[in-house]
């Protein structure tokens, strides 16, 4: 066994997810051959963006599109907000313990993703911090990630009173049923599944918390809680950043027992620094913001600025080198003090901050922040007021001119005279191959005046270069781009989240007969920009001749009319009408329906056989009440065909382009296998001597007249088309050309002879599959489990991966089938009267289906196209093999 890499597990074939939609009605443009999906969000009928969502929870004036707890009763403040992936939300806050001394508890719910109070989750409410002395509650939520060992799992962090007037920062993990995590610092003193900061008293809390994601660039710090706050320190209000590894206890790699403190001010000011908010970026530093001082010329608020400060992920230590490199603030350079050079009534407008999110953009995260401008009362003692403000800096520290200059301001519609930003939030296209930012979404509070005391929910959607999104919101000036609601009268626009590009959700707190209730909103959405729709990869099917590449067009739900959109192709490297048929018109779903399709004729003949080629097909409305917003989608023409190759050398083609072959030429030993050159669209036929016949294909060597301990049984190429492997039945490995050496089970003990062997994506590793279903995995290539020591009917004969490498099927002789990892089943032969025993399998990598082949040349298709076969006809010598052409 080499070094473990023989594991022979039990079949694990996974299922396919589901995952709830949204209710706004959407195109989606696709078919069922595509790689990828693209969206096309679309409203008909349905409520404009950037108004409640008139679906979610209540329907009903005066609470339309609103959720409301009112089981934890008056006083369920709402102050985070986070969204699970099946798109429920989580709400986090406190609620009243005693009336008389104001003593409140830590306390979640969670609604459904329709807004209705989930009571699975700790039936409907769930608590912590029972035994407060003061106002102890949730600041903020953050949902641990996929790919974490606590997935799915809530992390909540805030203040508690242990005592009166003794406030500390304190965190609580709760899992996706509502319960205390109990492996979470399982001894605390405060109970399992919380702990608590203990620092200098008054003034310390947390208010802002995220998890390190899985990633290669974070892998060291995956699953480690972040939190942000302030800290008492020698009198002094000071920035505090915690991180905690996933047991609950303090990272001792981070700060001094997972603890950083830091005071900034500008030169000459003086005042207290707030932070409320944390983010994690890509390489694991951590970035808060808030508020710090920037001026001394009047008091605070007005010379206050925002301040973002960036710690590295290593050590805690600021990140002077990276961030602000050139600032000269005390602390030294690592963080940024944003003031204000206008003035209002003789004095500095100032700036507060608030929460912060990372925006991803290509190799470079710019750092996204929300705030409020504070305007101090003009001569004559003119009340304060506020302008909600977001800003983007780079990654290096500078405000981002490409975002309107760094700095853009929510514009107010007459309704509202005073407001301010409590949160942010990085809308993000979800089917994007990595992700990829469409929109900044801001929310917060507004007062019909500087005097007025009934709050409004505020909220604003930026478009990526900072103009504000006429979609969106108000559709009049000004206030185009903001949308506002009376619904949620205290603690308003506490948190804003969003759910990649089709939710916008924001917690606030409904009053209502003198109290208080945890509430969520949620503010109809639509599409974010221009530009924003990914590529979709549609493959042609059929056999030759005029084919027709088919796009489905879905609502995802009815609609009361019908649902008119025109689409129109054009050009890329594919060119009608050699490769197919320019084509334009309308696709229209009718009332109470959800599907359409769009038909392109499609020429797949020799003019592009074996190459992609590629169009573009626009949705091109609006048309009738159907919003379309988004690019052209990409069509890639993929190539589908496969070649046969029999014992004597003979090659047979299907839907792909003849080299040549071996066939009716003497050979030293029997041909076992074929390969596809991925580059040439040539092809190299492999001998059970090793020797190689390359066909419109290079030749790097071969085991052709070398002594072998065992017949070769298969040859495998690169990826990037400059070299192969061949390997024997005994497990050997025999590399060419740039293949690079794994490692191999020639000399080792086998159960069974090996028959297969198939490269990963990146070529640096291999899988071999023996006859009895066991897979040695070397280098990159995992293992997803076997049928190595498991009863089979007739032996595995071959094996074929997965297009991503995590997945695998064998193949039996009697055509069953074995999936595990990522490999879909899409049925086999198992149990079938088969006229000859199957030989090889071939999978296609654009259905995501498979083909198996008959030593009689028979083919059998599996959610893959049938282009033909040998089966029936007289052969010189038995298929031995096939390969995607």
């Amino acid at each position: 066994m080499s070094k473990g890499r023989d594991r022979r597990g039990e079949s694990a074939s996974g299922g396919a997810a589901s995952e709830r939609g949204t209710r706004r009605r959407r195109l989606v443009l696709g078919t069922v051959t595509a790689l990828a999906v693209a969206t096309w969000p679309a409203l008909a009928g349905a409520a404009s963006p950037g108004t409640l969502d008139g679906n979610y929870g209540n329907a009903a004036a005066p609470t339309v599109g609103t959720a409301i707890n009112t089981v934890i009763g008056s006083g369920g403040v709402s102050q985070g907000l986070a969204l699970q992936s099946d798109g429920s939300a989580v709400v986090g806050g406190a609620a009243v313990i005693n009336v008389n001394n104001a003593t409140t508890k830590w306390a979640l719910t969670r609604f459904t993703p329709t807004g209705r109070v989930d009571t699975t989750f700790s039936g409907g409410q769930a608590f912590t911090f029972t035994a407060s002395q003061g106002r102890s509650q949730v600041q903020a939520l953050a949902v641990e990630p996929a790919g974490l060992a606590k997935a799915g799992d809530i992390v909540a962090v805030g203040s508690y009173f242990a005592s009166p007037g003794n406030p500390a920062p304190a965190v609580a993990r709760f899992t996706v049923s509502g319960l205390l995590d109990t492996t979470f610092v399982p001894t605390s003193s405060t109970g399992a599944g919380t702990t608590v900061v203990s620092l200098t008293g008054a003034g310390d809390g947390f208010n802002a918390v995220s998890v390190v994601p899985n990633t290669p660039a974070t892998a060291t710090w995956a699953g480690d809680i972040v939190a942000s706050g302030t800290a008492l320190v020698a009198g002094s209000e000071d920035v505090l950043v915690a991180r905690f590894l996933p047991t609950g206890a303090p990272d001792p790699s981070f700060g001094t027992n997972g603890i950083v403190t830091q005071y900034f001010a500008r030169p000459g000011a003086i005042g207290p620094d707030q932070v409320r908010g944390v983010a994690v970026d890509g390489s694991g530093n951590v970035v808060v913001s808030g508020t710090a001082p920037a001026v001394n010329t009047c008091p605070a608020p007005s010379g206050d600025g925002v301040l973002v400060a960036r710690f590295l992920a290593a050590s805690g230590a600021l990140d002077t080198a990276g961030f602000n490199a050139a600032d000269s603030i005390p602390g030294g350079p690592g963080a940024l003090i944003q003031g204000n050079g206008q003035t209002s009534g003789g004095c500095p407008d100032g700036y507060d901050g608030a929460s912060v999110q990372i925006q991803p953009a290509g190799v470079s995260q710019d750092i996204v922040v929300a705030g409020t401008q504070t305007v101090p009362p003009a001569i004559g003692g003119d009340p304060e007021l506020h302008q909600p403000v977001a800003m983007r800096f780079t990654s290096a520290g500078a405000l981002d001119a490409t975002f309107a200059g760094g700095i853009v301001f929510m514009p107010m519609p007459a309704s509202v005279a005073d407001a301010g930003a409590s949160a942010v939030a990085v809308q993000l296209d979800a089917t994007a191959p990595a992700p990829t930012a469409t929109a900044v979404v801001i929310a917060g509070w507004g007062y019909t005046s500087a005097t007025s005391t009934a709050a409004r929910v505020v909220v604003a959607r930026f478009q990526l270069s900072g103009q504000v999104d006429p979609n969106f919101g108000n559709s009049g000036t000004p206030g185009v781009g903001t949308y506002v609601c009376g619904q949620l009268q205290a603690e308003c626009g506490t948190a804003v989240a969003t759910l990649n590009d089709t939710r916008i959700d924001v917690a606030g707190s409904y009053a209502q007969g003198g109290g208080y209730y945890m509430a969520v909103q949620q503010v109809d959405d639509a599409a974010v920009s221009v530009g924003a729709a990914p590529t979709v990869t549609v493959t042609v099917t059929g056999a030759g001749g005029s084919l027709a590449a088919l796009f489905p067009v879905t609502l995802n739900a009815p609609s009361t009319v019908p649902v008119t959109v025109q689409y129109q192709t054009a050009d890329g490297s594919a060119h009608a009408p050699a490769d197919y048929t320019a084509s334009s018109g309308s696709v229209t779903i009718p009332a109470g329906s959800t599907t359409g399709v769009i038909t392109v004729p499609v020429n797949n003949g020799p003019n592009h056989a074996g190459a992609d080629q590629s169009f573009s097909l626009a949705l091109t409305g609006p048309v009738a009440d159907v919003e379309v917003v988004g690019a052209p989608a990409t069509v890639l023409l993929h190539h589908i065909g496969y070649r046969l190759v029999s014992a004597d050398g003979g090659i047979f083609a299907f839907n792909a382009p003849f080299y040549g072959s071996e066939g009716g030429r003497q050979l030293g030993a029997p041909i076992v296998g074929i390969a596809s050159d991925p580059a040439t669209v040539g092809y190299w036929e492999v001998g059970a001597d090793g020797g190689v016949f390359a066909f419109n294909a290079p030749f790097f060597g071969s085991e052709g007249g070398a002594v072998l301990n065992r017949p070769i049984v298969g040859l495998v190429p690169t990826p990037d088309d400059h070299g192969y492997w061949e390997v024997g039945s005994d497990g050997g490995i025999f590399a060419f050309g740039d293949a690079g050496f794994h490692g191999s089970e020639g000399g080792k003990p086998l159960n069974a002879p090996v028959v297969a062997l198939d490269v990963t994506p990146s070529g640096q590793g291999y899988w071999m599959v023996a006859a009895d279903g066991g897979i040695f995995a070397f280098g990159d290539a995992g293992f997803f489990g076997s049928m190595g020591g498991h009863s089979l009917n007739r032996g595995v004969v071959d094996m074929a991966p997965t297009p991503t490498g995590l997945g695998y099927w064998e193949v039996a002789a009697d055509g069953g089938i074995f999936a595990f990892g990522d490999a879909a089943f899409h049925g086999s032969e198992g149990g079938q009267a088969l006229n000859q025993p199957i030989v090889g399998i071939a999978p296609d990598p654009a259905t995501g289906g498979y083909w198996m082949v008959a030593a009689d040349g028979g083919i059998f298709a599996f959610d893959a196209p049938f282009l033909g076969s040998m089966g029936g006809q007289p052969l010189n010598a038995p298929i031995v093999g096939m390969a995607e052409a």
